[in-house]
């Protein structure tokens, strides 16, 4: 029987790929809570680094025990550039990319069976974003549930969510430093 621990399963696209993992069998495990502001520093980061690298240290270690598995995150397109309007999360999100990529040479240094899914959507349409503002190319969890799943049995090592933000990170990773931090980002 296959496994999944779901971190952040309370809505949006954890509780979308836990109820899709759980019609295909699968046995899940979930956690999550609700945040209530993205803009709160201390909370982002002790969410998203110290939480993550509990949660992902603690099902490495289970894999590397038990004979592997498949490890996969969500993290984010904002990891690829900083975002001026969500700076703690962009670097978060950045830490989480970098993280698995890390982990990834040591399962492999190990030769350990185990694979690793960077998933990395862009936004999509969950209560953490219903705050009034305007987020653009605004994705839907069952669209992007589909896809993460999608990305799962393929075992893609990083997975971008949607054509158009694969598109929009290939672009941006071109685009120079001083160029960057000239744009004007806003969400209003």
């Amino acid at each position: 029987m296959k496994r999944a621990i779901i971190i952040g399963a309370t809505s949006g696209i954890g509780k979308e790929v836990a109820q899709r993992l759980l019609s295909e069998g699968w046995q899940i495990g979930i956690a999550g809570r609700r945040q209530s502001a993205l803009e709160d520093f201390r909370h982002t980061a002790r969410t998203n680094v110290e939480g993550f690298t509990r949660m992902v240290d603690t099902a490495f270690s289970y894999f590397k025990n038990n004979g592997g598995g498949h490890l996969a995150v969500i993290s984010s397109i904002a990891g690829t550039k900083g975002l001026g309007v969500a700076p703690a999360y962009s670097a978060t999100k950045r830490f989480q990319n970098t993280y698995i990529d890390a982990l990834e040479q040591l399962a492999h240094l190990q030769k350990l069976n185990i694979h690793f899914t960077d998933i990395r959507p862009g936004f999509v349409a969950t209560d953490l974003l219903n705050d009034g503002k305007h987020y653009p190319m605004l994705m839907k969890t069952d669209q992007v549930g589909r896809d993460i799943v999608r990305a799962l049995h393929r075992k893609q090592r990083v997975a971008i969510i949607d054509g158009r933000y694969r598109i929009l990170v290939f672009f941006w990773r071109m685009i120079p430093r001083w160029i960057w931090k000239r744009l004007p980002v806003k969400t209003k």
